[in-house]
């Protein structure tokens, strides 16, 4: 048993060391060059390693169940891997906020270009209260980002940075349908 875990704490000092290929370098912003955005295959991976971290805790805790003897040390391995598998949920929840928060305010851009040459008064109204609302949500997203990376309770914490994501993502969306409708018809054609 004191073989097992020795193998299982040297795999998850291996697993914190990984670089993830370079996965971890930052994306280029278009608008300013900067490098400002964490990788989208980076969080990929920190997901992936999430899975793979709670598949090993449930073979490892059907184990213990099926093992007297040494079950002790098989359900405190699972929680180690637990641990981790939060740490790195928490990593990639906060990853993908960064690039959601990006991505917004590069649609927030070209809304406002497109608000700039669109003089159709009929769509004005209807993409005015469509910025409203998006902005509401990200502004929601943000406060509910805050007070998840503050809670102390790790499920608590995952469930409100995973509603941060959901409300961001709906700003977004709100921000393409204010895209779409802002596009001359032909273009809006081409891209169906």
């Amino acid at each position: 048993m004191k073989k097992s875990i020795l193998i299982l704490s040297l795999v998850l000092l291996a697993l914190s060391l990984i670089d993830a290929q370079n996965l971890n370098t930052p994306v280029k912003s278009s608008s300013t060059g900067l490098s400002v955005v964490p990788h989208p295959d980076y969080v990929s991976h920190l997901l992936s390693e999430v899975n793979s971290m709670n598949a090993k805790s449930v073979r490892l805790r059907k184990q213990a169940s099926e093992n007297g003897a040494g079950s002790a040390d098989l359900l405190a391995m699972a929680d180690v891997l637990d641990g981790k598998s939060r740490e790195k949920r928490i990593e990639a929840y906060q990853l993908n906020f960064q690039i959601n928060s990006a991505l917004y305010k590069e649609n927030k851009k070209l809304i406002s270009e497109q608000q700039k040459k669109n003089n159709s008064e009929g769509n004005k109204m209807h993409v005015a209260f469509l910025v409203k609302d998006s902005e509401k949500n990200v502004r929601r997203a943000e406060e509910l980002y805050e007070e998840g990376l503050l809670e102390k309770n790790a499920s608590l914490k995952l469930g409100t940075l995973d509603n941060a994501e959901e409300t961001i993502l709906l700003a977004i969306k709100q921000q393409q349908d204010i895209i779409d409708l802002q596009r001359p018809p032909s273009a809006v054609a081409s891209t169906k």
